[in-house]
């Protein structure tokens, strides 16, 4: 039996979901054919449904890979010196998106599709949750540090965290006239802003719920 390369699947995985991102960004779910995605990725339907199953699950892959991106920064911001800092580059890669109309059409079709797919919904629901612990585990490090008070709340700091994260990506995708770049300042101020207004009330643990 041919061996298969885990470099060059990825890359082919890849490249399938990157031409399905331009697909659904532009028609939407609904009206996207498996066949405008094989034409735009250049493969036949035969080798589109070797790595999906259906179009449904290379909809699924799209967001899932995205997930995976983001896990994978954030885990690399709790091993770096700095750990606000690196927060804060996590928050730039979000400006990196800048009027991007691809990333602006998924987001619209995800909460579409989230609406009518409890499956999908739910997926979304543990990716949040998910990016909360490891936000959680990167505040309490900085804490650690002694970069952020320690009277600190984790999970509040956590929750307001993902919110401004939410934010700076609709701002970046819909926003096309701001200067690329422009936002770091302003986004380093929010980061510590939150990180030292989330303190614990007295008479709270600041456990997870």
């Amino acid at each position: 039996m041919r061996k298969i390369d885990p470099e060059v699947h990825a890359e082919k995985r890849r490249q399938i979901l990157d031409a399905a991102s331009i697909c659904f960004a532009e028609k939407g779910f609904e009206a996207t054919r498996t066949a405008d995605i094989c034409q735009k990725a250049g493969i036949s339907s035969g080798k589109l449904f070797h790595y999906f199953k259906s179009k449904r699950d290379v909809f699924a892959a799209i967001f899932a890979q995205g997930k995976s991106e983001d896990t994978a920064r954030l885990n690399e911001a709790s091993r770096a010196p700095t750990t606000v800092a690196a927060l804060v580059g996590f928050f730039e890669e979000a400006l990196s998106h800048q009027g991007n109309p691809v990333l602006a059409g998924l987001l619209f079709e995800a909460i579409a599709f989230a609406r009518r797919d409890a499956e999908f919904a739910q997926a979304l629901e543990r990716d949040e949750l998910h990016t909360r612990d490891q936000l959680v585990a990167l505040v309490e490090t900085a804490i650690a540090k002694g970069e952020v008070a320690p009277g600190t709340d984790p999970l509040q700091a956590a929750d307001w965290l993902m919110g401004l994260h939410d934010l700076t990506i609709l701002r970046a995708v819909w926003d096309r006239k701001q200067a690329p770049g422009t936002d770091r300042s302003m986004i380093e101020t929010l980061v510590r802003s939150i990180l030292s207004a989330s303190q614990r009330q007295p008479g709270t643990s600041g456990e997870n719920s």
